[in-house]
């Protein structure tokens, strides 16, 4: 018998994510890493998909899913080489900090806009 730590609904995420990967970012991720910029506009999209802090408690406006979410997106940024985004580093870490450390006031103050776009929240 096969096990895994990921389900079918994992699995629909991951093929839509890395659609989204090959679509949206691919294509323009040399010229971004080649300009040194990251564009407002991809990070936008990518927290009006769902793709920027999905664990977020559903009380700070998050979709609450689980940690699985944010691997299946770290390794679809690994097999395609996508490290200058930053999303881990954003999704995983720093507001993981807030999450963690911070009071009510502060996350009520910064959490929510997280997982959404640029400029919102945090």
């Amino acid at each position: 018998m096969e096990r895994s730590l990921f389900t079918e609904e994992h699995r629909i995420f991951r093929d839509a994510f890395g659609r989204y990967l090959d679509c949206e970012v691919v294509p323009y991720y040399e010229k971004w890493e080649e300009d040194e910029i990251v564009p407002r506009a991809m990070w936008n999209k990518m927290g009006e998909n769902g793709y920027l802090c999905p664990w977020i408690e559903e009380k700070y406006g998050g979709l609450a899913a689980g940690y699985e979410y944010s691997v299946i997106i770290m390794e679809e940024l690994y097999y395609r080489r996508i490290s200058g985004l930053l999303i881990p580093l954003h999704s995983d870490i720093i507001i993981r900090y807030i999450d963690s450390f911070g009071n009510e006031e502060q996350k009520m103050r910064w959490l929510p806009g997280c997982d959404k776009k640029a400029g919102d929240g945090c």
